[in-house]
C-alpha cells in the first residue's frame, strides 16, 4: 500500500519537484522518489508518535520556544555570515546537533516574508508560524540524531537519505505545529525571494 499523502491527506503537495530542486537531486535514482517519500512519511510519524508521549501536539508556536527551552535546547537569533551554496532552509535555519543549539536568521525570514506577502495567497502563514515551523523542522533534525536507523533506509544511496531526512522534517514540522500549509511553502517562499 502505497503512503502518498497519508500525512497530510488534504494537502497536495509536490515532493517531487521539491526533490528535482534539491542540490542532492542527481544522487537520486528516479526510481526512488517514491521511496524517498513514503520512507520520509514513515520517520515523520515515528518522531509525532515518540514525541506525542511526552507533549501534546500540535504546539503552537510560541509554546513551541518554551518547550524546546525545557529540552534544553538554545535558540540563537544570529544572521549567517557566509551564504550557503544554494537557496534552501539553509539561509534561515541550521543546527549544531551535539551541542543543541537551533540558529535562526530572523532578518533573513523577515525580508522572505516580506517579499513573497501580497502574492495573492491570503492563507500564506504568519512571520510567527513560519518561525515555528522552521524551529520544528530544526528540532527534528536534533531528535533524529538520537533515533535508531530503520532497516529501511539502507536501500537510500547517502543522497537520497539525506533529502528523505529534508522531506521528513518538513512533514513533520507542520505536524507538529498544526499549520497544514505546504510543508514545501518556505522553500517557495525563498525561490520567490531570489527571482
Amino acid at each position: 500500500m502505497k503512503t502518498r499523502n497519508l500525512l497530510l491527506p488534504k494537502m497536495p503537495f509536490d515532493y517531487a519537484e521539491f526533490i528535482e530542486r534539491h542540490p542532492l537531486r542527481y544522487s537520486c535514482r528516479e526510481s526512488s522518489v517514491d521511496i524517498i517519500y513514503n520512507q520520509a512519511v514513515l520517520f515523520s510519524e515515528r518522531m509525532i508518535d515518540f514525541l506525542s508521549k511526552s507533549c501534546k501536539i500540535p504546539v503552537s508556536p510560541e509554546s513551541l520556544e518554551e518547550l524546546l527551552k525545557s529540552r534544553n535546547i538554545t535558540i540563537e537569533r544570529r544572521e549567517r555570515t557566509k551564504p550557503h551554496h544554494h537557496a534552501s532552509w539553509h539561509r534561515l535555519a541550521w543546527t549544531d546537533s551535539d551541542k543543541k543549539i537551533i540558529h535562526i536568521d530572523e532578518n533573513a525570514l523577515q525580508k522572505i516574508v516580506e517579499s513573497s506577502s501580497g502574492r495573492n495567497n491570503p492563507s500564506r502563514p504568519s512571520f510567527q508560524e513560519i518561525r515555528g515551523i522552521i524551529l520544528a523542522h530544526e528540532w527534528f533534525h536534533i531528535l533524529s540524531e538520537n533515533l535508531e536507523e530503520s532497516t529501511d533506509w539502507q536501500s537510500l544511496k547517502k543522497g537520497e537519505r539525506i533529502i528523505m531526512e529534508e522531506i521528513a522534517a518538513r512533514l513533520f514540522s507542520v505536524r507538529l505545529t498544526g499549520k497544514y500549509t505546504n510543508p514545501f511553502l518556505i522553500d517557495d517562499m525563498v525561490h520567490i525571494s531570489l527571482t
